[in-house]
């Protein structure tokens, strides 16, 4: 479960088709969480923005689970560590890497980020709007 990111957030219920990329979001299953955020950084930079991302079950059969963070713009966003292992309810820090060399001042780009668990099923996916001024 995303807790934090100094950027504006909201948060949209499974369904709703007014969010970034309607057909996805709409596809996730049932229990998975939407999320969009808005980034405005300036053309041409590399900027890095820290979120503390928690395991949203408070138990499961296995003590550790596994969170993979992959995106469909790898161009423009990457994350360290792309892989967490989390407790139960435990949180830790993920670093968004957002790359916008290649973009020029007025440009608004649109990424997917999808959090999947250690079998590939989509647990949550985030919805990123970067704006470069």
């Amino acid at each position: 479960m995303l807790q934090a990111l100094a950027v504006c957030y909201m948060t949209t219920e499974h369904g709703q088709r007014n969010i970034f990329c309607p057909q996805m979001i709409s596809s996730l299953p049932r229990r998975c969480h939407a999320h969009a955020v808005q980034v405005e950084l300036q053309a041409g930079s590399v900027v890095q923005r820290q979120i503390l991302y928690t395991n949203p079950y408070t138990h499961t059969a296995q003590t550790v689970q596994c969170f993979k963070f992959t995106t469909n713009s790898p161009w423009l966003l990457s994350f360290q560590p792309g892989v967490l292992d989390l407790a139960p309810r435990d949180s830790k820090p993920l670093t968004l890497m957002i790359d916008a060399r290649l973009l020029k001042a007025g440009v608004v780009v649109q990424a997917l980020v999808f959090v999947q668990d250690e079998l590939g099923r989509q647990e949550e996916c985030l919805g990123l709007l970067v704006r470069c001024l």
